[in-house]
């Protein structure tokens, strides 16, 4: 299986979206490709998109691979696991944060609109991602999202390892993939021709495009 670009990868995503992930009140996209890959989804749905903010916490020495990530709200969460072995201080970790949040508050600034959705009380919400390699972003959004007392959070992707969804199944979310992996290398860019970075210009404009929709759907 292979997407032509996150767009389509969306579009096919809202098409085949389970029952009962299509009553929620908003959608989030994980900034930044989730953003995209989450606008078609939010428009067949009818409801607002939101950007959920999260970075990945990249080993000091291999920036491809991530120990845990960073919350815009300044919340950490690691990858025990790979956290043990790899042997970083909490000096090491609180530094990296530090530099991952500085950016995503500047991606903040960037992109989000004035009066974002704040209020998820006992409201059904979809976060949307491209694509979940650990699925530690996604738990780190979909803990972010369980901070605002929503009835449920629901997640939902183009394509996943099966090691990212059972993460986020044995965490209590239930999760929908149109595709799942079990191979040993698994990158989420393989299973797109077009996988650019998406850049703050792009998000906004995509988040405006949803505003503009909800106005006039037709």
């Amino acid at each position: 299986m292979k997407f032509e670009n996150r767009e389509e990868a969306g579009k096919q995503l809202a098409s085949k979206l389970p029952q009962k992930f299509r009553g929620v009140s908003v959608v989030y996209g994980i900034a930044l490709g989730g953003i995209v890959c989450s606008l078609p989804v939010a428009n067949l749905l009818k409801v607002p998109l939101e950007p959920a903010f999260v970075s990945k916490l990249p080993l000091p020495w291999n920036q491809e691979s991530a120990f845990g990530v960073v919350i815009s709200d300044g919340n950490v969460i690691l990858d025990e696991g790979l956290y043990r072995q790899v042997g970083l201080s909490y000096m090491d970790v609180q530094r990296i944060a530090r530099a991952k949040l500085a950016e995503i508050k500047r991606h903040e600034q960037n992109i989000r609109f004035d009066n974002p959705i704040e209020n998820l009380k006992d409201k059904e919400v979809l976060l949307v991602d491209d694509g979940l390699a650990t699925g530690y972003t996604c738990l780190g959004a979909a803990k972010w999202l369980l901070g605002k007392k929503p009835a449920k959070v629901f997640i939902a992707t183009p394509i996943a390892h099966h090691s990212a969804i059972e993460l986020l199944e044995s965490s209590g979310f239930k999760t929908f993939s149109l595709f799942t992996s079990t191979n040993k290398v698994f990158a989420v860019g393989s299973y797109y021709r077009d996988f650019e970075q998406v850049g703050d210009k792009i998000a906004r404009t995509t988040i405006k495009e949803n505003r503009d929709y909800l106005v006039s759907p037709d």
